[in-house]
């Protein structure tokens, strides 16, 4: 076991912990488990019990108000005109299922509903028309070669093709819009 640390009236701001908000109070020696608790009184006033070393840390700076607030100010922030990958955020539609949602325009002109969540994390960039990282490398280097293609290409007026509305990630044209290549991606 590592030596101890006498954390008693800790103001962890004070002992290289930013943007903590708590102070020491005593330790919990109800607490059982590995290491030493300590009873904490946040900024917000609530008391709570911590982990000594992850309190020294960083980890834990707060009774759990902090990160609520940082939540908070992420669904509340003001998106507009914000670019997300593809898409640019237009309007805010207020709350729906505990988020806040979005109009946004994709680059290929269509519109989506997005949660702000969803555009600040990163987990949603398009439409739908931006379906793989994989699909937007194969587009780079077919431009970087100066091959002609025409992306999500409708295989329907192919006679051996049976469904209509068969769709291939690339069809590559020649000068004349004949389809001469097809490339379909699979995963990135």
């Amino acid at each position: 076991m590592g030596k101890f640390i006498d954390m008693t009236g800790w103001v962890m701001k004070e002992h290289g912990v930013q943007d903590s908000r708590i102070t020491v109070i005593e330790r919990d020696l109800a607490r059982k488990g590995n290491g030493v608790y300590w009873i904490c009184k946040c900024d917000c006033g609530n008391i709570f019990s911590a982990h000594g070393a992850k309190l020294r840390n960083g980890w834990t700076r707060s009774c759990g108000c902090l990160q609520k607030e940082i939540t908070s100010n992420r669904t509340r922030a003001d998106l507009t005109g914000q670019v997300f990958g593809y898409l640019t955020a237009i309007e805010c539609l207020g709350k729906k299922n505990h988020n806040v949602a979005w109009l946004c325009k994709c680059k290929c002109g269509n519109t989506k509903i997005v949660s702000s969540n969803n555009l600040m994390s990163g987990e949603v960039q398009s439409c739908g028309c931006l379906k793989s990282k994989g699909e937007e490398l194969v587009a780079q280097i077919l431009r970087d070669n100066h091959i002609n293609f025409i992306r999500e290409y409708n295989l329907g007026n192919l006679k051996n093709i049976p469904k209509s509305n068969a769709r291939i990630d690339f069809g590559i044209i020649d000068i004349n819009s004949n389809l001469i290549g097809a490339i379909e991606v699979n995963g990135v």
